[in-house]
């Protein structure tokens, strides 16, 4: 397996609560988009040595997987979805915890051989543009503090570290800004692409 094109949202209230409703409205945005859950695992130390695992969910028991994953220490969900184009496109979500800084989000890793066949500028623009339109399509359901897109990107930051911040990290950041009585989304694009390799034209 090569390399991950890396999807992360962010929220800077952190509570296992919050944490319990981001994940669900989450994976339920990815199996509404003709997907599937496909397994979850949990560590339930802080050193990762002892592990719950779920395979072949079915979603009657899903509720109550959810409340483990945001009470323990690192959880993740891997689901099948239609997503980008892509028929069967496999997405792990990993649950990023900073009780100490106060704040919590969700990395979403994705094969990039399976996301982007050919490395042509023009594919990589297309699957860029799909993932700019999920980012923000998704802010509809679970409204984020920042979210970005880049390859093998990793969560740094708290919202207000990260608002503060004047250069770019990420090949793409979503910043959401309160414009008069609602808020609008400020997409910032570096100036590489979202394959870590290829300068943005």
């Amino acid at each position: 397996m090569g390399s991950s094109i890396s999807i992360g949202f962010v929220y800077g209230e952190f509570s296992i609560q919050a944490i319990e409703n981001e994940i669900k409205r989450l994976v339920k945005y990815f199996v509404t988009t003709d997907g599937s859950l496909k397994k979850m695992k949990v560590s339930k130390d802080i050193d990762g040595e002892e592990w719950l695992e779920y395979d072949s969910l079915i979603n009657l028991k899903v509720d109550s997987i959810y409340t483990t994953l945001a009470e323990n220490y690192y959880g993740q969900v891997e689901v099948n979805s239609s997503l980008f184009g892509h028929k069967n496109l496999t997405t792990t979500i990993r649950i990023e915890k900073e009780e100490d800084e106060g704040y919590f989000g969700f990395l979403l890793d994705i094969d990039e051989e399976e996301l982007i066949k050919t490395n042509l500028a023009s594919e990589i623009n297309s699957v860029t543009e799909k993932i700019v339109d999920f980012i923000t399509g998704f802010y509809s359901y679970s409204a984020y503090d920042y979210a970005f897109c880049d390859n093998e990107a990793e969560i740094q930051y708290s919202p207000r570290h990260f608002k503060k911040i004047e250069s770019s990290i990420y090949s793409i950041s979503v910043i959401p800004t309160l414009d008069g009585n609602s808020n609008s989304l400020n997409i910032v694009r570096s100036n590489w692409n979202i394959d870590g390799l290829t300068s943005r034209i």
